[in-house]
């Protein structure tokens, strides 16, 4: 079963259930989905698309967690959203994970290094993430968010 279907059955599940939070976060996705018109795709290309809405509205909801952080009981929403969406998300690689494919690379071109995980890694890294690895392996820290925590 792909992402379009199995969004499709959770969605179906949580209306049947009454979930209002699962079924409002689900019929967003497949909304846009639906604009994308990924169901009249054959499935092998549906499955790139639809990761593409669900890597979409993840990052549309850590935005809006990021703009409304004064306002506690939208943040705590948006949260609660982004937890049901990340039920679908792949699994993100760790840092170690990158760091071994920088230096697998051995290539100290920051644009380089992006272009492959983008063209390798869809949607299983934060770009943040990789950039810092990348300065620290260089030792070229310009970036001030490098040396706090990143959650995303």
């Amino acid at each position: 079963m792909n992402l379009y279907q199995e969004i499709k059955k959770d969605l179906l599940i949580a209306r049947k259930d009454k979930n209002e939070l699962v079924k409002s976060v689900l019929s967003v996705i497949l909304s846009e989905a639906d604009k994308s018109l990924i169901s009249r795709l054959p499935e092998n290309e549906q499955q790139d698309l639809m990761l593409n809405v669900v890597l979409k509205a993840e990052k549309q909801y850590i935005k809006a967690i990021e703009q409304f952080k004064d306002k506690k009981e939208l943040v705590e929403g948006y949260q609660k959203e982004l937890e049901v969406l990340s039920k679908y998300l792949p699994n993100q690689l760790s840092d170690e994970e990158i760091d071994e494919i920088i230096e697998e690379l051995g290539e100290g071109n920051m644009g380089f290094v992006m272009k492959h995980f983008a063209q390798n890694y869809k949607g299983l890294y934060s770009p943040l993430k990789v950039r810092c690895a990348f300065e620290n392996y260089y030792n070229k820290v310009r970036y001030e968010n490098c040396n706090k925590d990143i959650d995303y």
